[in-house]
């Protein structure tokens, strides 16, 4: 009889199984060296399927280990990757230390459970392709050095819970997580996790979010909880979060809400307490405003007594401390009127506050870093005589329903970043609106002016700065830069992880010490030369990221840091690093927020590019010859369709950049920044 035409076949496979086989008993002798003391029935002079433990299938491949709570001390094998066939990982409450094997590309590893043990370090990759990953838990090890969520969890689309309270994990929690199809449940407790909530989270199917007692601190807001319709229960006390509580009637499914101990302020909505599922919320030691909430269902409510409700009991407030509260919700609930702004009676000593008897006639927020807009609610006080808005950054423009107020005298909206078209006061009426650039233009308006494009002067400024990089002075021009900011300078300082000390004096370089708390390593003037602009050493690195932020600014409009901003917007880099593509026109200077489709392309080049350029790391950042391929072809795209002798800044675009740069020397006031620079012809530097 002839041999089969599959018997090659057959004994390639046999072959196969066999050496992976001895592959996975290898691995597992090396175990049985690494552990302290060995698991009960564990020897070498058995098979390692019979182990305690120990699950194979029927080609004696390892598919589980589990060795829960088995005192268990030593370390694991460095590589745990030739066990291919494993599905199943319980190692929790042991004492095990040492680094986390790597388990990169099981795929067919589905659970994780390191929890409760004395690891020391997540090395790099350890969870890459892990395709079949759907739960995974290293909770209480506090031994490990700081961590951060890695990136390669990205790949591991049927992940569902995510559990590392108390493991030392710090930095922001990255965005891939919300977009994950099926990920219900995240728990970062106990950690230094830091920055807002991903805006990834919208709409996501999270159910149970629990990101307590941070070391530092979560901040931002809170509102996109309003759109996780699936939660159940949610963790966020002891952090720093701000703003209002946003309303979550869409969340049938809550029943716990914890959000104590932080710079929660504004009015709790009414629907909170009436949720259908809802058993227990904590608002403690926050800045609540407005009316107590009401418990008609009698749940568990705790409320404490640093909040700052109108009434000790449930029921409305005063009509003018309502009116004052309306205003202060376009304002965003500022912290600052909501530690001042306290009781029923805005006549009783409320900060900014002036009153005529019972009557509010005076209201003063002059130089309060506020944004946000100007309420039309300011109308229904009567007696105002004078509302001072000047020297903050309110955008939006003049209600017209301030006209009906017929005691007023004087409006001073000065020196902000109101645009629209200006209400028609009674002549009775003092009204300044200077130092608001777009004040009486009706934005996306491109006939005003020079006849230029809506781009205007920023646009200009981005081809300057365009002309600048050919020209190789970028980094002069950022000294430039600083040196319009001297009065601003601080000196950060921090200890690395190899405990020296380091100094920066920029401040858009202390943009980078952001919502991490911690600057960059390359930025640290040791003398070594990494990067110091106050010595003038400084590596291509540092100059990329100096003009990555000169690039976010003039798109912006904002100060590298600007400390009259909320806390999630201080530092422009950190911030402007969480906007997404489609809330960037949002987020652009008002003169460029109208921006046809064909030029929002290019800002959304440029704007890329800003973020390439301020990479958290240095090795990520393009050379400045990427810059000039990015940017070049903008130059001709951008010019003005009809150029003015001066743009609305001051400068010349006829100008050759020697001149423009002379021409801000001469306003400025500063010589001799740019006298040992050479310039090429900028028609030849393209």
């Amino acid at each position: 009889m002839p041999p089969s035409p599959f018997l090659p076949i057959l004994l390639v496979t046999s072959c196969y199984t066999s050496i992976v086989a001895a592959n996975d008993s290898a691995t597992m002798a090396e175990f049985l060296t690494t552990l302290t003391p060995p698991p009960s029935g564990w020897s070498s002079s058995t098979p390692s399927c019979t182990w305690k433990g120990i699950t194979c299938d029927s080609s004696r491949r390892v598919t589980t280990i589990s060795l829960a709570s088995q005192s268990l001390s030593g370390s694991l094998p460095s590589d745990l990757t030739s066990l291919t066939s494993l599905r199943l990982l319980y190692l929790q409450r042991n004492a095990l230390s040492g680094p986390i094997p790597n388990l990169s590309s099981l795929v067919s590893l589905q659970e994780v459970n390191l929890d409760n043990n004395n690891f020391t370090s997540v090395p790099a990759s350890v969870f890459k392709g892990l395709a079949g990953l759907q739960n995974l838990s290293i909770s209480n090890n506090p031994n490990l050095l700081p961590w951060t969520i890695p990136a390669d969890l990205a790949d591991s689309p049927a992940l569902v819970s995510l559990q590392a309270a108390g493991s030392n994990v710090f930095r922001m929690i990255p965005e891939f997580l919300g977009s994950l199809s099926s990920f219900p449940s995240l728990r970062l407790s106990y950690n230094n996790v830091s920055g807002p909530i991903p805006s990834s989270f919208n709409g996501s199917g999270i159910q149970n979010l629990w990101l307590n007692n941070q070391l530092i601190g979560m901040d931002g807001r809170i509102d996109v909880l309003a759109s996780m319709t699936q939660l159940q229960q949610v963790w966020l006390h002891m952090n720093k979060f701000s703003g209002p509580i946003p309303d979550l009637s869409s969340c049938h499914s809550l029943f716990d809400i914890q959000l104590r101990d932080n710079d929660l302020t504004g009015i709790v909505p009414s629907t909170l307490t009436s949720l259908p599922s809802l058993v227990s919320v904590n608002l403690d030691s926050n800045k609540l405003q407005g009316p107590m909430p009401d418990n008609p269902r009698n749940i568990k409510l705790i409320l404490g007594d640093s909040n700052s409700f109108c009434r000790d009991v449930p029921g409305p407030c005063d009509s003018q401390v309502t009116t004052l509260l309306e205003i202060a919700a376009a304002l965003g609930y500022p912290l600052t009127l909501a530690e001042s702004w306290t009781g029923n009676d805005a006549c009783a000593g409320w900060t900014y506050v002036t009153c005529q008897g019972k009557d509010v006639i005076v209201i003063t927020l002059s130089k309060q870093g506020l944004w946000g807009t100007i309420s039309p609610a300011f109308a229904k006080l009567t007696p105002l005589k004078s509302i001072y808005l000047n020297d903050n950054d309110l955008t939006g423009s003049i209600p017209s329903s301030l006209t009906t107020l017929t005691q007023l005298q004087t409006l001073d909206v000065s020196n902000n970043n109101l645009s629209g078209s200006v209400p028609t006061f009674p002549p009775s009426v003092s009204l300044i609106t200077s130092g608001n650039p777009l004040i009486g233009k009706i934005l996306g308006d491109r006939s005003s002016g020079s006849g230029g494009s809506a781009s205007g002067g920023l646009v200009a400024g981005v081809v300057v700065a365009v002309l600048v990089l050919l020209g190789g002075i970028q980094f002069v021009l950022y000294k430039y830069y600083f040196s319009k900011r001297r009065n601003m300078k601080r000196r950060w300082t921090r200890i690395n992880e190899h405990g020296k000390q380091g100094r920066v004096n920029d401040r858009a370089v202390a943009s980078s010490v952001n919502q991490y708390g911690e600057i960059p390593d390359e930025m640290l003037s040791e003398g070594s030369g990494q990067g110091d602009y106050a010595t003038g050493r400084v590596t291509t690195k540092v100059d990329v990221y100096a003009f990555g932020v000169v690039l976010m600014e003039l798109l912006t409009g904002r100060k590298a840091l600007d400390d009259s901003l909320p806390d999630e917007m201080t530092h422009l880099v950190a911030w402007f690093r969480r906007v997404k593509k489609e809330d960037i026109p949002k987020a652009l200077d008002p003169t460029l927020s109208h921006l046809d489709e064909e030029s929002m392309e290019g800002v959304y080049n440029v704007a890329e590019l800003a973020g390439h350029c301020t990479a958290r790391e240095p090795n990520p950042r393009p050379d400045m010859g990427h810059a000039v391929n990015v940017m070049a072809p903008l130059v001709e795209e951008w010019k003005p369709v009809a150029r003015a002798d001066e743009d609305s800044y001051g400068i010349n675009v006829n100008m050759s950049l020697p001149q423009a740069l002379e021409r801000w020397q001469t306003d400025e006031g500063i010589t001799g920044i740019f006298d040992s620079v050479s310039y090429s012809h900028p028609e030849r530097s393209r």
